[in-house]
């Protein structure tokens, strides 16, 4: 584990209670979740980093299969206790494992903001590599004079910039299927696996996708 994980998953576990107090609001990602409902309408998701459950009991209540991978335990004791239908595991997205297409969809809100840059792309890869379908995925501008990567106390951030982060999506081989920037100052992507190139990938994605695509408004 790296000490940016170390130290982030830590100051997790001493500010579990204080963080479920303060983000309590079921509706954040109501938008995207559903947009992400349209393209994976069922089946097995995973989610990286659920902290205290809350979009875990969306999907849960939707009638997905569901799975989170949380590293802080005391988020994670808090997940459990919120959603008892789902299976949590007590690691971080380095130290999961799964097999290839595995998942139906991936999902993670605010979770990858936490892994160093120089280790995104190999996590961005193994997500591709254990979903079959869709994966979400959030981060976030950096405020006003900060970029790159920070501390905001114990905890690591690294901020992305749209660019930046789809080359990172190029380089591990993922194709987005849409982008949106609703929420000031996040960005967010909904992308699909693929080793095709540009034309190949869009063809798919319009037979597979296209009336869920349609309905949504292609970005």
């Amino acid at each position: 584990m790296s000490d940016e994980t170390q130290r982030t998953v830590a100051a997790y576990d001493t500010m579990a209670a204080e963080w479920v107090a303060n983000h309590d609001e079921p509706d954040f990602w109501l938008p995207e979740l559903e947009r992400f409902h349209r393209l994976v309408p069922s089946g097995h998701i995973v989610e990286i980093g659920p902290g205290h459950g809350r979009e875990a009991a969306w999907f849960i209540d939707k009638g997905y299969t569901y799975t989170g991978v949380e590293p802080s335990i005391e988020m994670l004791l808090y997940a459990q206790d919120n959603n008892r239908a789902g299976n949590f595991v007590h690691t971080t997205v380095a130290g999961f494992h799964a097999e290839s297409k595995t998942f139906d969809g991936f999902w993670a809100a605010a979770s990858l903001l936490h892994i160093p840059k120089r280790d995104i792309e190999g996590v961005v890869r193994k997500l591709c590599r254990v979903s079959r379908g869709p994966g979400f995925i959030a981060l976030k501008d950096g405020p006003e004079g900060v970029d790159g990567e920070t501390w905001y106390g114990e905890r690591f951030v690294a901020h992305y910039r749209r660019g930046e982060f789809e080359k990172v999506l190029h380089e591990a081989g993922t194709f987005p299927l849409l982008y949106d920037n609703r929420q000031p100052g996040w960005h967010t992507w909904i992308v699909r696996p693929t080793s095709m190139t540009f034309d190949e990938a869009a063809a798919k994605i319009k037979a597979e996708y296209g009336d869920a695509l349609k309905e949504l408004g292609e970005r």
